[in-house]
């Protein structure tokens, strides 16, 4: 199954290519549906930490795509959370979770409220039985109702570290940590405010390793995302930090990769330009 998030284009595998339901259960205000997202595309090359500094690109060429698909989960992360998040107390829907870059493996639900939040309550986790034999990790959720009209949603990976398959092949990679939050404030008669942020840390056979910390919110009015941002961070790929802003909703999505204060990538619709000393 192919979806399109803000204008990238990757692929969505496991259960939400199998189109599956959302349910409600007793075990808290939503049951959650959906799992296993393709971390995106690219990753050719090897490489380890980056290259030099100075006029020189602080991304090794070989790396670029991979930082490419990193990229690329943070906006279907971003596009999930957002088409999947609607309405205020029961019934209403909540998509959360992102997928782990360079795999086939993630943790990606949308749920159904089964009730409104009134107070503060923690509900139990909730985790998959992993198939047999298939050596993945475990993957986990917990909702959490922080305050009235404010609904928190967590996920990771349990049994970890771990070694998945890579996307695209051949290959494994090694995931190291896994683990995302998204919030939810009910604002208005039927707007939104979320929040969302994590971590994931990831290595190759090769050498390359990242950790990428997502950070991203949007503010939801009529069912429309009226204004949202991305302010991830790469580490592990160059010498330092390199910063991925965007911003998204009635206009077109507009982004940039920075190392330091020096743009090195254009980020719009339609993908990712390197630019400056990591122009091709």
């Amino acid at each position: 199954m192919t979806r399109t998030y803000l204008g990238f284009v990757a692929l969505v595998v496991g259960c939400l290519a199998a189109g599956c339901v959302v349910v409600q259960d007793d075990e808290g205000p939503g049951s959650a549906s959906g799992e296993g997202g393709s971390g995106g595309e690219g990753g050719s090359g090897g490489g380890s930490a980056g290259a030099a500094s100075g006029s020189s690109c602080p991304v090794a060429a070989g790396d670029r795509a991979r930082v490419e698909a990193i990229v690329t989960a943070s906006v279907a992360t971003a596009s999930w959370i957002t088409s999947n998040s609607h309405g205020h107390g029961a019934f209403a829907g909540r998509g959360f979770g992102t997928a782990v870059p360079l795999t086939t493996t993630g943790v990606i639900y949308s749920a159904t409220l089964a009730e409104a939040c009134t107070e503060p309550k923690t509900f139990d986790p909730t985790c998959d039985e992993p198939e047999e034999g298939a050596g993945e990790p475990t993957r986990c959720s917990q909702l959490a109702c922080e305050a009235a009209g404010k609904l928190s949603a967590k996920v990771w990976l349990d049994g970890l570290p771990a070694t998945v398959p890579a996307d695209p092949p051949p290959g494994d990679v090694t995931v190291h940590k896994m683990e995302h939050t998204t919030r939810y404030e009910e604002v208005g008669t039927d707007g939104l405010e979320l929040r969302w942020d994590g971590e994931v840390e990831i290595a190759l056979a090769d050498g390359f390793s990242a950790t990428w910390t997502p950070e991203g919110a949007a503010s939801i009015a009529g069912g429309e995302v009226s204004i949202g941002s991305l302010s991830d961070e790469i580490t592990g790929v160059a010498p330092a930090a390199i910063v991925f802003d965007l911003t998204f909703g009635e206009e077109a999505p507009a982004g940039e990769l920075l190392y330091g204060t020096n743009a090195i990538a254009a980020v719009t619709d339609v993908g990712v330009t390197w630019v400056g000393a990591c122009a091709p």
